[in-house]
């Protein structure tokens, strides 16, 4: 029974993943942190992607919340990722400066001659990592600045505007429609 103290102060989170012999369930935030990380950065490229709805500026509320999204991914890919896989790397996979990927006379007499701990292969991936994000977060700024603005719809000498017909093989073929407000199809008197 987990305590008042230690539940407000989430010391004691539970773990959702699976109990395995593997690296599944010391990997859980990692994880989860990758496959957020993953949809944000999915969901901003499609976002980036679209144009435009309007020449006009965005709100405050969109610009707000805009921001909101970004800093969020910003954590995440900056400070959450990294954290999470060094914390990893050196309690479950055991890459401290104790443990080598390459040691003195390993191959031959003194080639290397150095010792190389396995914490520098972890910190070489944190540190590459910075780069990926980084990429991305130009790539990404770059596609939002660049976007296309919707073209907006015809308007005909009355001033409303005109529907537009469908492109298509068969598009000669179907027939406009107009209808009211309500739903309703309008009939007009050519008299």
């Amino acid at each position: 029974m987990p305590t008042t103290i230690a539940s407000l102060l989430a010391l004691e989170v539970p773990n959702i993943l699976p109990e395995s012999p593997g690296f599944l369930r010391p990997a859980g935030r990692l994880i989860w942190c990758s496959i957020v990380l993953g949809i944000g950065i999915a969901v901003a490229f499609i976002w980036a992607r679209q144009p435009k709805k309007s020449a006009e500026p965005s709100t405050w509320a969109a610009s707000i919340l805009g921001g909101v999204v970004v800093f969020f991914l910003f954590v995440l890919a900056y400070g959450v990722w990294p954290h999470e896989w060094l914390t990893f790397a050196s309690a479950h996979l055991n890459w401290g400066k104790d443990t080598y990927i390459l040691t003195q006379d390993q191959f031959a007499s003194n080639l290397p001659p150095i010792d190389v701990p396995r914490y520098v292969l972890a910190d070489i991936v944190a540190a590459t990592s910075y780069f990926v994000f980084g990429t991305i977060n130009v790539l990404l700024f770059s596609m939002w600045q660049k976007r296309t603005v919707a073209e907006p719809p015809a308007v005909g000498e009355d001033g409303e505007p005109v529907e537009q017909l469908p492109a298509g093989a068969l598009a000669r073929f179907r027939s406009r429609k107009r209808t009211s407000a309500y739903g309703r199809p309008v009939t007009t008197s050519d008299a």
